[in-house]
């Protein structure tokens, strides 16, 4: 059983009418392309030119990206989701902010949805939520609610799918 994030994107967006192989490859593309922003996002963080354009090398030439995302599979779509939690987490600034909060629990919860692996990397990223909130000063009580309603909400989206496909996938 594979996890459906990749293949119902596909066929959502076969729905334009276009050739089933160009809107397959142009899915894997798009999320390439998120991927690519994500880790310019990320980099930007350093606000200095040089590590966003020096991490975006890096990223589109490593030569497993670039065989991944010339190919219909699940580990580009996973890694774009994956860097959009990072992102989420570090513009929550500590889990402070209850939008940003928001879509890391939505960004964590898609990423076993995007390939069943990733479940491994949730808790990782949640202790580093967790970590960051508590190093940050003040309104203790809002970033663990934020990180507790973050938590939820992975784990409503990621049930949407693993539950009715448990025993396939574990």
């Amino acid at each position: 059983q594979q996890a459906p994030l990749t293949t119902s994107s596909t066929s959502l967006a076969l729905l334009t009418g276009w050739d089933p192989a160009v809107v397959a490859q142009g899915v894997v593309v798009v999320f390439g392309v998120a991927t690519l922003i994500l880790t310019a996002a990320l980099a930007r963080v350093f606000r200095d030119r040089v590590v966003v354009v020096l991490s975006l090398i890096l990223v589109a030439t490593v030569p497993g990206f670039i065989t991944l995302s010339r190919n219909f599979v699940f580990a580009v779509p996973a890694a774009a989701v994956t860097l959009s939690a990072l992102f989420a987490l570090i513009r929550s600034r500590g889990l402070i902010s209850i939008r940003w909060s928001i879509v890391l629990g939505i960004s964590l919860g898609l990423m076993p949805l995007t390939r069943t692996m990733t479940i491994a990397f949730v808790p990782v990223i949640l202790v580093a939520a967790g970590v960051n909130a508590a190093a940050h000063e003040g309104q203790h009580r809002r970033r663990f609610d934020n990180l507790f309603r973050a938590t939820v909400l992975a784990v409503a989206v990621a049930s949407v799918w693993l539950v009715p496909s448990a025993h396939l996938v574990f």
